[in-house]
């Protein structure tokens, strides 16, 4: 009896930590504007045109990166790869940065009209 207990408690542990580990996000190619279809008959349209703009981040700090952008639209990604490009809404955002490799957090603000790079790396290095 007590080892079912055991095995059930963990599974619930292991599925109440899996829903808190981020995800890893795919990107999509930046040439194309991307279109969305409206969800509402309010809209006068057929589609909505949005506009993205490619986001290249080089992962250098030697673990698993995880940034937050938070703007006209909140992006979460971990990049365990050096190099990923994601699209994103341009506009200004403001960026959280952590690495499984660093114990410092990064925070700056920018702008992302045209697109742009990220590079981080620990401060040891």
């Amino acid at each position: 009896m007590k080892t079912l207990r055991t095995i059930s408690l963990l599974i619930v542990a292991i599925l109440v930590l899996s829903a808190w580990t981020p995800s890893p996000v795919s990107a999509r190619q930046a040439d194309k504007p991307v279109t969305v279809a409206p969800l509402s008959p309010s809209f006068s349209a057929d589609a909505v045109t949005t506009v993205v703009v490619p986001l290249y981040v080089k992962n250098r700090s030697g673990g698993t990166l995880f940034i937050t952008l938070a703007g006209p639209k909140t992006y979460y990604f971990t990049i365990v790869d050096k190099t990923a490009k994601f699209l994103i809404l341009p506009g200004r955002y403001r960026i959280t940065a952590i690495s499984t490799a660093c114990s410092n957090l990064h925070e700056q603000r920018r702008n992302f009209k045209d697109g742009g790079n990220l590079v981080y790396y620990c401060d040891s290095q």
